[in-house]
């Protein structure tokens, strides 16, 4: 699902599918499925290049923003909050999917 965000620099359009979660997992070393979902800044920030990564790549454009520019684009009062709000809401449809897609799986395989 592609949402979007208000940053410093405008609207921008993000996406917190599985590559995002992966590009995150890569940068941090952290896994969002294992412990608290607490994050720090630097953590948020991560977050949101990824995701902003994710849906760029979705619409074969390049993400024109660094690491650098997303930490001082998440300066505007709200914008992190605003980050983790859409991921909340990105979550759930996408692990829905995901255990829909697991609880498949078993049975197609024991009826073969």
């Amino acid at each position: 699902m592609v949402q979007q965000i208000k940053l410093q620099s405008g609207v921008h359009d993000i996406r917190f599918g599985n590559r995002a979660l992966m590009e995150f997992e890569q940068a941090t070393g952290r896994s969002l499925f294992e412990g608290d979902l607490k994050m720090s800044i630097e953590e948020t920030t991560h977050l949101c290049l990824a995701g902003l990564k994710d849906a760029a790549r979705l619409a074969n454009k390049p993400c024109e923003l660094s690491f650098d520019d997303v930490l001082e684009e998440l300066n505007e009062p709200g914008a992190l909050l605003e980050v983790m709000r859409l991921f909340g809401e990105a979550m759930p449809k996408h692990l829905q999917g995901k255990e829909a897609d697991a609880s498949k799986k078993p049975k197609e395989q024991a009826t073969k």
